[in-house]
This record gives C-alpha cells, structure tokens and sequence, in this order.
C-alpha cells in the first residue's frame, strides 16, 4: 500500500469529479425522475464503452449532514438496496481513509465488492465533497465468489443553497444542493448493455436518501449531532466555549465506550452468524469438483471428437455435436464462468445432439419454409440440418433471457420509484426509534 499512488489516485479522481460538475468532456443531462436530475456520459474503457452517472437533487439538511448520512454503514442500507456490507479498513491524514463495500447482485452473477481510498475536503464556501477512488489495501484481498470492480472516480458533493451567515461556514441546519457521481467498471463477464442499464438507477440513490431524512427524523438529529461534534474537533477555532467543548469530549469518551467496530449511532443489529468454517470448507469442495469435472469433460470431449477426425467414414453428427457442447461446458467449469447468456448455446448444443435426426429435420424444413417459401425443397445435409437446429434453439433462449432481464430490470424500478415503508421499517439495521 503506497499512500503516495493513492494521493495520485484521489487526484485523478478529484479531476474527474470537477469535469462532472462543470458538464464537460461529454456529460450531458438526460431527464428528470422524482426531483433527480440525471446526466449520463458515455466513455470508452478498452474496448468497452461505459456508461458514467451524475444525479443531481436538493435534500432538506445541511451538507456537513448529508456527508454523515451517506458516510453511515449502518444505515446505508436503509437508501441502498444493492449494498451489503462495508467497513472502514484504515484511518489516515488529512481526512483520507480507506473503506470496503460489498454488493449484491441477482443470480448467477456474482457479488461485487469494492476497496476504496475516500477524502472528504471541506470547502471555504460550506461544500463538503468526499471524493473516491479504487486501490488495493492489505487488509481487503480479492476472495472467491466476489468479482472486484474498479471506481475511476466517485464523489459525493454538497452545496449549501444559501449564502454564509454570521461566519458559520458549516452549519446544521439548512438544505443542501447534492451530486453523486460515479465512474466505474464492474469487471468480469457481464455485457456491456446490461452493465449500461443497471447504471441507468445508480443516481436513484439520492431520491432514496430524501426518503430516509422525511421517514427518519431521529437519525437526522443523531447525524446532525454527529457533524457538529467532527466539525468541532477539525476545526477547534470554530467551536463553541471551553466548556462546552469539554461536554462534547465527554460524550465522544461514552459513545467510543459504546461503540465496538461499527458507527454507535444506532442500535446494534441482531447478531447473525458470520461466515463458519464449515462454509468454507464446502465452497472449495465443490471448486474442486468442478475443476475435476471439467477436467475429466475437456479431456473426454477431445478424445471424442480426435476419434471422428480419425474414422471421417464414420462421422456421426450426434457424437460431433455432443462433444462440442462437452468440451464448451468444460471450459465454462474450468474458467468459472457463470453467465447466463454463455449458457443457452452449450445448452442448444446438447439438446440439438440427443433430438432424433427426424425431428431436426421436420423443425428446420418448417421453419424454413415459413420463412422462405422455395428452401424447402433443396436437399440440406444432416450437418447443416443440425447447426440450423442448435442456432434456432440458441437464439429461441437468448430471446427469453434478454425479456426476463428486462421485466425484472423494470420491476426494480418500479419496486424503488413506490417504496414500502413497511417493509423498510422491518428491513434488518432498523433503530428501534424508527419504527
């Protein structure tokens, strides 16, 4: 860990962060949903084009506020949905600190995680931005199932809507104009079209947290305190007298008391068992018999298909198509490989081979001649009967997986637009004063 790369690092990310503000080098707005503003831009990354997000809103507290609210691991799961998990791993100077967060993600892919370097930089003018960026910790390493994504840059930004008074430059009260911005890669195997579409709802997070500050006043108070104790404590000339000052010692002294790993701001959650040995021990068995099967899979797939290459009088088109789709399948278990659109052509392949040679031929001769009225007469070989019968049955799975990813994509929509309070209010890490 190299904290002058990660000052590089949060450099570039603080430049990128300025570019989203202004609305340069390629952002642009898109629409308006439940009082956010959205801008997208989109940037090429390798040979992917990503799809970077910029929410802008005003919510109801001051920003020093805002800056708690979203900072709070305990209550992040009260605006964010997706999030699972997170701690903070190390404090450093000057408001720098390194964060890991893991997310959700729907079957079979796999949960991201993400290990960060923060600086929150309070401005002259009452701004505060916290300002984000990837880089390893030794704390943190990569660990099976989780895919590690990559932040170009993040921020959170917040404005006051209203000039200085009375020299106060970071009050409680008040409301705040708030940016989120988010540059990232979620790596792994996904494709870029539904990597695009999730980061469509990635700025909703905002209207999410107006919702927490109306349904929660106790835990704006908590934070409002919270902000005024750290506002304190970064700048003592600021602060009120010395007895007051020593009051608020005090009470940091009981909460740090109270307090164990997490933030004490609320009550603790129910303890649940955290990940056994056991567990552990039954995710690399079953690694290990995947990577034993898709060797035995690999090997046997080449052994078939080197005996159709050595006996070309006696090739048989099922042998042909089910060691393809063995020797595919293989390779899936042996890469790890779990994504659904690989799925549907090692599926038609396998299916294509034990469907008798009658059927495949009816079903492409039909096909065919609905399409194209004079095909159907031309003589097809068994072979090509059979590729346009995995093709058909291929592209007939893709068809059904791309509508199932967009009905479910707008129902999460839908589901984070009507948000029910009830069920939030029972959700785990809930203080008991908000419900």
């Amino acid at each position: 860990m190299d904290l002058k790369l990660a000052e590089e690092d949060l450099k570039r990310a603080e430049k990128g962060t300025d570019d989203a503000l202004v609305g340069v080098n390629g952002w642009n707005y898109n629409s308006t949903k439940r009082n956010v503003e959205l801008h997208f831009n989109m940037v090429k990354n390798g040979n992917i084009v990503l799809k970077y997000t910029k929410g802008v809103t005003t919510l109801p507290v001051a920003p020093i506020v805002a800056a708690e609210i979203v900072q709070c691991f305990t209550t992040m799961k009260l605006w964010d949905k997706q999030f699972d998990d997170g701690r903070k791993l190390e404090e450093c100077e000057d408001g720098k600190f390194f964060t890991y967060g893991k997310y959700k993600a729907p079957w079979p892919v796999s949960q991201r995680d993400f290990v960060n370097i923060v600086k929150t930089i309070y401005d002259d003018n009452g701004r505060v931005r916290i300002i984000a960026t990837s880089h390893p910790h030794k704390d943190a390493p990569e660990k099976y199932p989780c895919v590690r994504a990559n932040l170009m840059y993040g921020a959170w930004v917040f404005e006051p809507t209203k000039p200085i008074e009375n020299g106060d430059a970071f009050p409680v009260k008040g409301d705040c104009k708030a940016y989120y911005i988010t540059a990232m890669n979620p790596m792994g195997a996904l494709p870029t079209w539904l990597v695009n579409q999730v980061a469509n709802d990635t700025p909703m997070c905002l209207a999410a947290i107006n919702d927490l500050i109306q349904k929660y006043p106790n835990i704006v108070s908590r934070m409002e305190k919270k902000a005024a104790e750290r506002i304190a404590k970064r700048f003592p000339a600021t602060a009120a007298a010395d007895d007051e000052q020593k009051e608020e010692k005090k009470e940091q002294k009981e909460e740090r008391k109270s307090a164990e790993s997490k933030d004490a701001d609320l009550p603790p959650p129910r303890p649940t068992p955290g990940p056994s040995k056991a567990k552990s021990s039954v995710a690399q068995t079953g690694r290990s018999c995947a990577r034993v099967g898709g060797t035995l899979g690999l090997v046997g797939g080449v052994l078939l298909m080197a005996s159709i290459a050595m006996r070309p009088s006696a090739f048989d088109v099922e042998k042909a198509l089910f060691s393809a789709s063995l020797v595919l399948l293989s390779i899936m278990l042996l890469g790890e490989v779990a994504h659904p659109f690989l799925s549907p052509p090692v599926l038609s392949l396998a299916v294509t081979a034990t469907t008798p040679a009658q059927i495949r031929k009816n079903a492409v001769t039909a096909v065919l001649s609905y399409v194209f009225d004079d095909i159907a007469s031309k003589n097809l070989s068994p072979v090509a009967i059979a590729f346009i019968f995995a093709c058909l049955l291929s592209c007939t799975a893709l068809a059904i997986l791309t509508l199932t990813f967009s009905l479910h994509s707008n129902k999460e929509t839908q589901v984070q637009e009507s948000p029910n309070p009830a069920s939030e209010q029972t959700s785990g890490g809930v203080p008991e004063e908000a419900k």
